[in-house]
């Protein structure tokens, strides 16, 4: 996933449990990896990261992991984009994918997919802090969630 400065790169290493940071040079066309962070955040479960989203700014990131079953919550440095926990939020049932995060009335809700439901989470847009909203719809073994 690109930041919003378009000159760093997030990408989310499944087997390896980790968040590669990759500068991206526009006029060469190409990546190098900067940094590699752990996806669970210092977790000591087994770990599976599925994907990772942020917000419009570029302050906070936001990576589901499948295996524990939680989302971990990271700013994200404006100076060198380097990734800092802030909390792990549980949500239950596999986490697969997220979707962008999209503007509500009451901050800002991000649908989680799990196997059989989606549920939502508000999003405190100062401190990047998540909480489950009790709210979900029925889903059919879901893969992503693509918002039009």
């Amino acid at each position: 996933m690109f930041h919003p400065n378009g000159k760093w790169v997030y990408c989310v290493n499944e087997l390896k449990s980790t968040v590669n940071l990759l500068s991206w040079d526009a006029k060469q066309g190409a990546l190098e990896t900067c940094r590699r962070s752990p996806a669970a955040g210092g977790h000591q479960g087994p770990s599976a990261p599925s994907d990772i989203v942020m917000d419009r700014q570029g302050r906070f990131a936001y990576v589901a992991n499948r295996l524990d079953d939680f989302m971990a919550s990271f700013t994200i440095s404006p100076a060198d984009g380097k990734l800092a926990l802030i909390e792990r939020t549980p949500a239950a049932a596999r986490c697969r994918a997220t979707s962008p995060l999209i503007p509500a009335k009451a901050g800002y809700w991000w649908p989680i997919s799990r196997r059989t439901t989606s549920q939502s989470f508000a999003r405190d847009k100062k401190s990047g802090h998540l909480a489950n909203t009790g709210k979900s719809f029925p889903l059919s073994r879901p893969q992503c969630l693509v918002f039009a």
